[in-house]
């Protein structure tokens, strides 16, 4: 018995309509977001509200993104909207403190993980409508530089978050994680010439805090599973409800992803200055930044200023002219050198 016929006709004296339907209506699914308004968790966003997600799956997602926004801005979210063609657009509230669109499929809640009781608050509002089925956390610290320098910041943050998230998704019944963790936990390889496996060691050389943290929740989660595996285990399986639950989790590594939406509207623009190479050229590149590009192997600068080049090469780096050291003429000449190397760019 399906909720209304699979083929639909309508036929007049000028044409006839063929209406398709699936065999069954989407699954509706609700899936808590942290850090959504960055630059991953954005691009995520758009991957679960995209209409071909639905007819691919046959599963309709709503999401509730959580975000301090201390490096993002909720205006990624209405270029979500945008892209996702979601009806009436995404519309944040006069205070500031979250926004949704008619729908209900996008929904915003300004709140620190780190902050329990306005994490609980976000769980609490949404129990009563089903709760989450899963989270992706994306919500962290991630400079690699910043973090040698405030290292209790980066342990407080990043492991004080995914402590609260846990806890609450246990209390609350939302038992499937997403962790976006990163490629830094492989630390120095032993052999820089050999290609990354998943399946190297970690942990062992990491260089920085923010490594250890990615590090650390990782160890923390795969406990946590495991914790569960084993308490199933002492309770026999009991089937009356009482027995401990399964929990899938799922880290993701990987270094620093780079490029924007096929359509232009979205893509990765930090707060202040990028910690992150391509967010960097990106921004000097719409003149935000007061650097210059350069596409050269051979350089020789003094006093910032270039003296070289090798018209031959292709390699990309940066470097910072004295201010106001630089005419608009010089600039005219880095931008000519750009498109004349960028056929030999290899991405």
């Amino acid at each position: 018995k399906k909720p209304y016929p699979k083929l639909f006709q309508h036929t007049n004296a000028n044409m006839l309509i063929q209406c398709h339907w699936p065999d069954t209506l989407p699954a509706k699914k609700r899936i808590l977001v942290t850090g959504g308004c960055g630059y991953i968790g954005s691009h995520t966003l758009v991957s679960l509200l995209d209409p071909h997600t639905t007819s691919e799956t046959n599963i309709q997602y709503s999401v509730v993104v959580v975000d301090n926004l201390a490096n993002s801005s909720h205006e990624s979210l209405r270029r979500v909207a945008d892209i996702t063609n979601l009806d009436g657009g995404f519309t944040m509230n006069a205070d500031g403190t979250g926004g949704q669109d008619p729908n209900g499929r996008l929904v915003f809640r300004k709140v620190d993980c780190c902050d329990e009781p306005a994490l609980r608050g976000v769980f609490e509002e949404f129990a009563p409508q089903g709760g989450f089925d899963a989270a992706v956390h994306f919500a962290g610290l991630k400079a690699v530089g910043e973090s040698k320098l405030i290292p209790l910041k980066y342990y407080q943050v990043n492991i004080g978050a995914t402590w609260n998230l846990l806890n609450l998704m246990e209390e609350y019944g939302c038992r499937s994680i997403v962790f976006s963790s990163s490629a830094t936990v492989y630390g120095v390889a032993k052999d820089e010439k050999a290609k990354l496996k998943e399946s190297d060691e970690v942990g062992v050389t990491i260089t920085n805090c923010y490594g250890r943290t990615k590090y650390m929740i990782e160890q923390i989660l795969g406990d946590f599973h495991g914790s569960h595996a084993l308490l199933r285990e002492q309770q026999g399986g009991k089937e009356d409800g009482t027995s401990a639950k399964d929990w899938s989790v799922t880290i993701l590594r990987y270094f620093n992803p780079a490029g924007a939406h096929f359509s232009g509207k979205m893509g990765e623009d930090p707060n202040g200055t990028p910690n992150n190479l391509m967010p960097f050229v990106a921004q000097v590149a719409g003149m935000k930044e007061p650097w210059y590009l350069a596409c050269f192997l051979d350089q020789k600068i003094q006093d910032g200023r270039l003296i070289h080049a090798d018209k031959q090469s292709s390699n990309l780096f940066l470097f910072a002219p004295p201010k106001n050291s630089w005419t608009k003429a010089s600039r005219d000449h880095i931008r000519k050198r750009l498109r004349h190397s960028r056929r030999n760019w290899n991405s």
